[in-house]
């Protein structure tokens, strides 16, 4: 289902449609997506480019495997803790300071786009060991992030920190893109 620029500023009674596997809500004026806690089918949803604060409402949606917030006002990753079969999660251009909440996604997460938040350590990437593609560009990050234990990370964008002192990198050996 595609409701994309359609102006809404709510989702009320997309629940009735408790078997959607798909969901495009991009660029609308939501600020808040409580009833998609009822679509307990949904493996893919795009939220991007809404005014959406709180993700609680998705935080029972086991099945969700691509997850678009980008371009919103999210601050916290936490209510994704459950959240086992996420492979790809966009989430750039946010408010966020923390990873907290992806540890649940540590054997399925492949894709993250982190970039354009207010990130300054990251150390729950260390948990993240399937990630192929990470976007860490333009946040505050000033350590190298751990990546010690990523053996499939083959895209790493880290433009726009301030990364301190000599960066030794970590042996990546799928590393293509630095």
């Amino acid at each position: 289902l595609d409701v994309s620029q359609a102006n809404l500023n709510s989702l009320r009674g997309i629940e009735v449609l408790s078997n959607l596997t798909a969901l495009s809500a991009s660029q609308n004026n939501l600020c808040e997506v409580t009833p998609i806690k009822y679509l307990t089918e949904i493996q893919f949803l795009k939220l991007d480019v809404n005014n959406i604060m709180d993700l609680s409402p998705l935080s029972n949606l086991f099945r969700l495997r691509f997850l678009d917030i980008k371009c919103n006002s999210v601050d916290s990753l936490s209510s994704l803790q459950k959240l086992r079969q996420l492979t790809h999660l966009n989430a750039y251009r946010n408010s966020l300071t923390s990873l907290r909440g992806l540890e649940g996604s540590a054997n399925t997460l492949t894709y993250l786009d982190v970039g354009r938040n207010s990130l300054r350590a990251v150390s729950e990437l260390a948990q993240l060991r399937r990630l192929q593609s990470l976007m860490l560009y333009s946040n505050e990050l000033v350590e190298f992030p751990p990546l010690n234990t990523h053996p499939h990370l083959h895209s790493l964008f880290l433009a726009g920190n301030h990364l301190a002192g000599d960066v030794q990198l970590p042996c990546l050996p799928a590393l293509r893109l630095l």
